[in-house]
């Protein structure tokens, strides 16, 4: 049974086709998505016949599904609205008559060829998490779905907070974990009153020095401090730096 395929899924296969285009209409970015449609037996992504392709078109147009045609056009204005496709041709400032030239953007570029799941795919990035992390906290992972809604509202800001808040939640369940596995009471002592104290601060240095100190973590999991270094930036930069008074200013760039 055909599947009709839905805006946010669309986007991951967006950057497939964007990246193979370079000065292109909007005709001819339908036939390049089409065409990583078209494995998916998507409803109205039909191939002409080439015994009977008397319009020279590689799709069959006629008669496509509303639904079809319309995350089409709709994912061909999110790439305009983000900057990622821009009306800019080799013949600047003229036009083709049947409509603007587009070519990709240098931020186009760089989303197109990046190799992480797209954001904007909340559904896709979603499932993504859930496979590296099959029981994830339910109050990260509702930051993290907030985060991404945030972002794709354009409201950055929001996004970085709910990002921060998020990875300042995971600093704190890994405190809980630790505090069950240390056997040194001082050691226990000192981490229970930074987690009943709230001081993240202290509490980031505190777990930096512990998994430095303790081979068997070492062993256990290698290069465990660049995962960690992520998480301390993330709330550093994410949540510290976001709300701080004199900053508060947060960017697509920044994110």
């Amino acid at each position: 049974m055909p599947y009709i395929y839905t805006f946010s899924e669309t986007i991951p296969l967006a950057r497939i086709a964007l990246i193979q285009l370079s000065e292109f209409h909007f005709s001819h970015f339908v036939v390049a998505l089409w065409t990583q449609l078209e494995p998916l037996k998507v409803d109205g992504v039909v191939r002409t016949d080439p015994m009977h392709n008397y319009t020279n078109e590689p799709f069959v147009y006629n008669n496509v599904p509303p639904n079809c045609g319309m995350v089409a056009a709709e994912t061909f204005q999110f790439l305009l609205q983000n900057g990622f496709a821009i009306p800019m041709s080799a013949d600047f400032p003229r036009h083709a008559p049947n409509g603007p030239v587009y070519s990709i953007s240098e931020r186009g570029r760089e989303w197109a060829q990046s190799g992480d799941p797209p954001v904007e795919d909340e559904n896709g990035y979603i499932k993504h998490l859930l496979e590296l992390v099959p029981q994830p906290d339910p109050v990260v992972l509702q930051y993290v779905t907030e985060g991404l809604r945030s972002f794709e509202r354009r409201t950055y800001f929001a996004a970085a907070v709910m990002l921060g808040v998020a990875s300042e939640a995971a600093i704190y369940n890994l405190g809980d974990a630790l505090l069950k596995a240390v056997q040194q009471e001082k050691k226990r002592k000192e981490l229970s009153e930074l987690i009943d104290r709230r001081r993240l601060g202290g509490l980031l240095i505190w777990i930096g020095k512990f998994v430095a100190d303790t081979k068997e973590v070492q062993k256990t999991f290698n290069g465990i401090e660049i995962h960690l270094m992520s998480l301390f930036d993330s709330i550093r930069i994410q949540r510290n730096d976001a709300v701080h008074p004199k900053t508060g200013l947060v960017s697509i760039n920044s994110l």
